[in-house]
């Protein structure tokens, strides 16, 4: 059975509910429509009785682009409030009582790599691909590095932010920055509902929570993660350079 809201479709399966990004064509950029739509699918799975994962994934091309920088008006609405609300979907995509896996079939850039690796367990296709693009246009992807570097230590965080390289599938294998490379990401659903089926949920909530004390952010970094984004965004130096890569083509 599907439903959606028009940015996600929610299909539910055997003891997992499936949240389905649905606008290719526009790179399944973050939105607060968006965000929205996935906090309400994670909610509903988290609702579900007998779920035990809920899987983000991607129709078309691209697996998520990020911040939608070609609307000016999304750029000026990007406020703390905005900040927060995508701030909680990150963190509760890593601390909800089910497993949370992300299927990355293709690119995702800058938040979308964000959300990818907020899921428990990351799955991507050979065609996929990893870049934080955000100092390119002279942000910071402070909201998502502490969820990177916990997959890949600090100094490849720093240098992966700093850089702006793209990471392959399999270098992202190596890295650690996703757990398995394959071209069949249904069947690793699948293989990851048998080994749950194993296992007793209050269990695996309990070993969520355990890792979520011993690795949990700092109040004043989260705070500061939120609030820094927005103060960006309104800089005349940072509104100058994303128009200008926009008038060169280098945006979407």
């Amino acid at each position: 059975m599907d439903a959606g809201t028009g940015h996600v479709t929610v299909r539910r399966g055997p003891a997992h509910v499936r949240a389905v990004l649905t606008r290719p064509a526009e790179g399944n950029t973050l939105t607060p429509g968006l965000i929205a739509s996935l906090s309400e699918a994670l909610d509903e799975a988290e609702r579900t009785p007998d779920c035990r994962l809920f899987v983000l994934t991607a129709e078309g091309g691209s697996f998520c682009e990020g911040l939608d920088l070609a609307d000016d008006d999304l750029v000026r609405r990007w406020d703390d409030a905005v900040a927060e609300q995508f701030h909680t979907l990150i963190t509760r995509l890593r601390n909800s009582p089910l497993v949370t896996v992300a299927l990355v079939g293709g690119p995702a850039a800058g938040g979308g790599v964000g959300l990818a690796v907020s899921c428990d367990l990351v799955y991507a296709s050979p065609k996929a691909s990893f870049r934080l693009t955000e100092v390119l246009l002279g942000l910071s992807p402070a909201m998502i590095l502490p969820n990177i570097a916990r997959r890949v230590g600090e100094t490849l965080a720093f240098r992966l932010a700093l850089l702006a390289e793209e990471v392959r599938a399999e270098d992202a294998d190596r890295i650690g920055l996703v757990d398995a490379v394959t071209d069949d990401l249904d069947i690793m659903v699948r293989r990851t509902l048998t080994a749950l089926g194993r296992m007793d949920p209050a269990t695996i909530a309990q070993l969520k929570a355990t890792r979520g004390l011993l690795f949990a952010d700092e109040p004043r970094y989260s705070e500061y993660a939120k609030q820094l984004l927005g103060r960006r965004l309104g800089d005349p130096f940072v509104r100058n350079r994303i128009d200008r890569l926009r008038a060169e083509g280098l945006l979407r």
